[in-house]
């Protein structure tokens, strides 16, 4: 427990408290006015304004861009029994939701209140992430109230992220309770997933794309289906299911082409497929090019962007493959097209697929603009937690 008059604390420059104030929890080196004591990495401070009214308290590290992380308004310590409640809260949330899957997201980071942790249920898996140095120095404390509050078999550290870095951290991963079974099967929206938690993406799946799968599927009952950056093939297979005639999966990673096709053989669908391996930007121009067409085309690419500078770059890239999709989109079919990147504002991603449109010289129907799954909360104080945007697009018959 820290002590008071032992606590660091940070005072903001006038006029850039508000935004705090206001609920985000992130203070950046340049909001910092003055330092009271010598921060170390991790450790616990108490953030007060250029009058010294108080505002929170949270995790320093001196090495990050990111100064301080807000993890209580309340002037208390942040003990374990914080860390309880929180998780405990979490759990309250998720049990409230109607998820059609044993996989879903347990704790989102700054949309449940603990920022740098992120924790992943996969079956009787969970899988977490400590991003931050204030969680990774916790570590131990935290595994142990995630085994009391969840109640798992496994719990597996996947810390192996470039944000990492940022913190001063080294990437990471190994057990953290018991071992991860010779094979990980779950299910969503029906169908069986094959989930390699050791070197996956992300956690092992986008559990954030879940939704959006299942509503593809229900847009098709029949035709061709074109996954492009399929990963784990989620939204072909939902398009397979609900009855279309063929889907034909794109994706560069010889891994992930592995494991979509051992996807789509446990749930015996693999009869009406093809797996391509190759770079999707350039099998959108073959197809455009070669004449070729589809009932629906899937883009749910990488970002493109992982900051602002690189903001006109990324609007060429989904710019080009929003044109070549519509193209190759058969009238009356459906394009359903994504972008991941919290620095793409959502209006901004729809003007570039309304500008692909009409270059395309094609008019269309936005049937729906959705987010990310419901286990994904977003906060409205903080714009970060609302980074993934799915467009859902009828061409003109």
């Amino acid at each position: 427990m820290t002590q008071d008059a032992e606590m660091k604390t940070i005072y903001l420059k006038r006029g850039r408290e508000r935004r705090i104030q206001g609920g985000h929890p992130w203070v950046y080196r340049g909001e910092v006015w003055k330092i009271e004591g010598t921060l170390e990495g991790g450790e616990e401070v108490k953030i007060l304004d250029y009058r010294g009214k108080f505002i929170g308290r949270g995790f320093a590290n001196p090495r990050s861009i990111i100064s301080v992380r807000v993890v209580s308004r309340n002037d208390e310590d942040i003990d374990e029994q914080v860390f309880m409640d929180k998780l405990q809260k979490a759990k309250k949330r998720r049990d409230k939701l109607t998820v059609d899957s044993d996989a879903m997201r347990l704790v989102f980071s700054e949309a449940d209140y603990l920022p740098g942790l992120i924790v992943d249920r996969y079956g009787e898996t969970i899988v977490v992430q400590f991003l931050t140095m204030g969680m990774d120095l916790r570590k131990k404390m935290i595994t142990a109230l995630i085994d009391a509050v969840f109640s798992p078999r496994t719990i597996y550290e996947r810390s192996d992220v470039r944000v990492r870095e940022h913190e001063g951290l080294e990437r990471i991963k190994g057990d953290l309770k018991g071992a991860l079974p010779e094979k990980l099967v779950v299910t969503m929206g029906g169908l069986k997933y094959i989930v390699d938690i050791k070197n996956g993406q992300k956690t092992g799946l986008f559990l954030d794309q879940r939704e959006n799968a299942i509503l593809a599927g229900s847009q098709i009952t029949d035709g061709d289906v074109l996954d492009c950056f399929s990963y784990s093939g989620s939204f072909g297979m939902q398009a397979l299911k609900n009855g279309a005639r063929h889907a034909t999966f794109v994706e560069i990673s010889e891994d992930a082409v592995r494991s979509t096709k051992q996807n789509l053989e446990i749930n015996g669908l693999s009869d009406r497929a093809t797996f391509i391996t190759s770079n999707a930007f350039d099998m959108l121009k073959q197809y455009d090019r070669s004449g070729t067409t589809f009932d629906m085309v899937i883009l749910d690419p990488p970002s493109f962007t992982r900051s602002k500078k690189s903001l006109e770059g990324a609007r060429r890239g989904y710019k080009e493959i929003n044109l070549r999709g519509i193209k190759i989109l058969r009238p009356g079919g459906t394009l359903i097209t994504s972008t991941c990147s919290q620095h793409l504002a959502h209006d901004l991603f729809e003007d570039i697929v309304r500008e692909a449109a009409q270059d395309a010289r094609v008019s269309s129907q936005l049937l729906y603009c959705s987010e990310q799954a419901k286990d994904h909360p977003m906060l409205l104080e903080v714009p970060e937690t609302r980074y993934l945007c799915c467009i859902f697009l009828r061409k003109e018959e």
